[in-house]
């Protein structure tokens, strides 16, 4: 994978400025594997003459909120001096979904070698950085306890402070490391489990304009993908949309959903019954009744958090549920994440798995390649003209709520130019080249980040950690370590903001009806830069009382 900007294979992009890093290897792990990725159509970037005179801030970014151990090192001056990333899409694909137990015991195996070589590449050490910046939430608990107690590790040991970083506003704040994207703009957040129109007004600071009200895109797209009996790696979505170019978008009639609602909240979960309807109707034969269902309940650890924001991947997966959709002669993976490799049973049935997230769960039926499918070419032909149908129809219910999104953001700012796309769904192809069409007619500017940069990284999170940084909002070194610290630091519901706009909230949803757990990061971000603003206006109120001239008594 090529980590350099892509506007040439998406035409008629306007993706702005290229990615500004330091010519060099990038380090991208996928399963066990680390390799590095020389960026061939990057060079050093000379700074500006205003952004020479400042002094460069280096920040480190640690990410592992869900399935994907990332780390980055940036400078303030916009470039990404060295990166790493520990993927765990092969194994999770046998299941399904991200199972949290073994996205842990992954995160832990790779937390340590990521960082370190980060810093090699970044040809960087401890010593040189000013902060270290790490994602708290929202995400799976026990994996984001995994890289909140490394990043606390390092700024203690090293006095660095930390900053605490929400995972969606790294998403919606990493195109401005590509390119000058000033404030106010519109952004879309579309990825495995959230769909969030927003208007972001500074950092930390957004507007909510619409979120959904059952499923995420990315959510959907993979689940239509199990559907469809698609091999899940590297994802769903990005499995779907390969097959989809080989099929007709318009021979199937979905609805495109919540067209007779003015709003601008989103819904995928009934045009996901329809591809299920449409499937049975065509008499496609479904590889398992659990893949059919999209996977399985969620155990407490997963359905009390977010579904992962991986991008296109689906709901997180429950030991137990996972058990629940083991095919016929399928038996629990045991051992550690070195040990991935399901195992059949000796008895040719499903050992019994421990409802506790520590035990390892067993694969569900592995996914057809419909490319290879003994229906054969017809029902293949089926297959691939639903998944087009469906993607055709997705993309077409995003435009539509953007449509009457950008009008709402007009209301709060009549000369809002810049629009913003990112999350996971973001690499879509036929996502990036519809919504340039749509800025275009609406005159919008639109920036949407390097595919490399959409899905989970440590870049984003490094780069939201320097915007904060740089705003004061940031805590001292830590005194402590432990793992009750580290649990008091994460936050696996948290709401980007608790400000929306009054005409579009359902009265219900999936999102809205989960019980607030933390104080919202617009809130947070307020009350910290007012009580800033409160102390450094005593300390100009004390200065200016310390330079007045003494007054005579009696005078």
């Amino acid at each position: 994978m090529d980590v350099c900007n892509t506007s040439a294979a998406d035409p008629g992009l306007n993706l702005a400025t290229p990615l500004r890093r330091e010519a060099g290897a990038s380090l991208l792990r996928r399963g066990s594997k680390l390799r590095a990725l020389p960026c061939q159509a990057t060079q050093a970037v000379v700074p500006s003459a205003m952004e020479a005179a400042q002094p460069e801030r280096l920040i480190l970014g640690i990410e592992s909120s869900c399935d994907d151990t990332g780390a980055a090192v940036i400078s303030s001056h916009g470039r990404v001096l060295g990166e790493a990333l520990a993927g765990q899409a092969d194994l999770h694909a046998p299941w399904g979904g991200v199972v949290p137990s073994l996205a842990r015991e992954a995160h832990q195996a790779a937390i340590d070698r990521v960082v370190e070589d980060t810093l090699v590449s970044a040809g960087k050490g401890m010593q040189d950085l000013d902060a270290v910046a790490v994602t708290v939430g929202p995400g799976l608990s026990m994996c984001l306890k995994v890289g909140v107690v490394k990043a606390r590790g390092l700024a203690a040991k090293h006095g660095l402070p930390l900053v605490k970083v929400h995972h969606m506003e790294a998403h919606a704040l990493v195109s401005r490391l590509h390119a000058p994207v000033p404030f106010p703009f519109l952004c879309l957040l579309v990825s495995g489990g959230h769909n969030l129109l927003l208007l972001a007004h500074g950092v930390g600071n957004y507007t909510l304009l619409g979120t959904t009200v059952d499923d995420a895109m990315g959510e959907a797209f993979d689940k239509v993908a199990r559907l469809l009996g698609l091999d899940l790696k590297p994802n769903g979505g990005a499995a779907l949309e390969k097959f989809a170019r080989k099929g007709d978008p318009n021979r199937f009639k979905f609805t495109v959903p919540l067209r007779q609602q003015a709003n601008c909240n989103f819904s995928f979960a009934g045009l996901k019954t329809a591809i299920s309807i449409a499937i049975q109707k065509e008499g496609l034969q479904v590889p398992s009744a659990a893949a059919a269902a999209g996977g399985a309940s969620l155990d407490s650890e997963a359905a009390s958090k977010p579904a992962p924001d991986d991008g296109v991947a689906g709901g997180a997966v429950s030991p137990a549920a996972a058990a629940a959709a083991t095919a016929d002669g399928a038996s629990a993976a045991g051992g550690t994440a070195a040990a991935l490799t399901p195992t059949p049973a000796a008895d040719g049935g499903a050992e019994k798995q421990s409802a506790a997230e520590s035990s390892q769960p067993s694969p569900s039926q592995p996914s057809m390649d419909v490319t290879a499918d003994a229906d054969g070419s017809k029902a293949r032909q089926t297959r691939a003209d639903i998944a087009a149908s469906f993607q055709r129809v997705a993309v077409q219910h995003l435009l539509d709520r953007c449509k009457r999104g950008v009008d709402w953001a007009r209301d709060h700012h009549p000369d809002l130019k810049r629009f913003v796309i990112a999350g996971g769904v973001a690499c879509n192809r036929s996502v990036r080249s519809s919504f340039g069409d749509l800025a275009e007619a609406l005159g919008l500017e639109l920036t949407i980040p390097d595919p490399h940069f959409c899905t989970d990284n440590g870049a984003m999170v490094a780069w939201a950690g320097l915007e904060r940084f740089n705003l004061g909002l940031f805590e001292g070194p830590p005194q402590s370590i432990t793992d009750d610290d580290a649990y008091q630091d994460v936050k696996p519901r948290w709401p980007l903001t608790n400000i929306s706009d009054s005409r579009g909230l359902p009265k219900s949803s999936r999102g809205l009806r989960i019980k607030r757990l933390h104080t919202s990061l617009t809130e947070l971000t307020a009350a910290a830069m007012a009580d800033t603003t409160a102390k450094k206006a005593r300390g100009e109120a004390a200065e200016s009382d310390a330079q007045a001239p003494a007054v005579a008594c009696g005078s």
